[in-house]
């Protein structure tokens, strides 16, 4: 589908640069999700609807579900541009839609996510009403599809295990690990079982818990027929932050 009327769109000029490539060249998952984020923020800034507007209220933005689903990732030194919009309010929950086109318009990339806007006091979804009176919406889908919870199928094999720590580096604005930081913890134990199929096709990610500085975290990655991988991120005491399930092909 066509990118919405730049009144209800935010877009960005993005380039590929050093520091965000693979071992392939081309731009990392975690940066995709980096790149998205910072679209999201710019158009909530135009509306007064950023995390530095939110709390002083009282409220701030929590990440619920995500995907993305590639056509081709960019590569070092690509010329990009980033579009994102808000769909029509639901009062619980706010979908938010990315594409991430080349220079000539090639859709390389297409998202669609879920976020709920929290009462900071009460530690509780409050309605988006409550702090927003007005952002501008529209009905066209990037990715259409309506994210429901993921679950790891039985009897899939345990292929890895890595651990991973809540360093200062992983934080946000909201003093938590940014959601980002999770697909580059899953990224660490897909690794060695993607070397030979290293092309994501799409990545779904569940946000679960929160994870705060210092916390000592554990991936374990389980695989599935067709190159499909769930990677499980848990505190060390077991209980869940998020869940991601992955597809890679050659």
């Amino acid at each position: 589908m066509n990118i919405p009327e730049a009144k209800e769109t935010l877009s960005l000029n993005m380039t590929v640069r050093c520091y965000e490539q693979d071992p392939y060249g081309r731009l990392r998952p975690a940066d995709v999700f980096n790149w998205f984020q910072e679209a999201a923020c710019c158009q909530c800034r135009l509306h007064k609807a950023a995390i530095e507007d939110l709390r002083p209220k009282g409220y701030t933005w929590i990440i619920h579900r995500y995907k993305i689903a590639v056509a081709r990732m960019p590569v070092y030194g690509e010329d990009c541009r980033v579009s994102t919009w808000a769909h029509p309010r639901r009062d619980l929950l706010s979908v938010r839609d990315f594409a991430l086109e080349s220079a000539s318009g090639e859709r390389l990339v297409s998202a669609t996510s879920q976020w709920a806007l929290i009462d900071l006091k009460a530690q509780r979804p409050a309605r988006l009403s409550a702090a927003l009176a007005y952002f501008p919406a529209c009905e066209a889908r990037a990715l259409d599809e309506e994210l429901k919870p993921l679950n790891v199928p039985a009897g899939l094999k345990l292929v890895g295990e890595t651990e991973q720590k809540a360093t200062a580096w992983c934080l946000d604005q909201n003093d938590h690990v940014n959601n980002s930081v999770y697909v580059s913890w899953a990224y660490d134990g897909l690794y060695p079982h993607i070397k030979g199929t290293p092309v994501l096709r799409d990545m779904e990610v569940n946000y679960k818990r929160q994870a705060f500085h210092g916390q000592a975290v554990t991936c374990r990655t389980s695989a599935a027929p067709g190159g499909v991988f769930y990677s499980e991120i848990a505190l060390a005491d077991g209980e869940p932050l998020a869940l991601i399930r992955s597809s890679w092909s050659a």
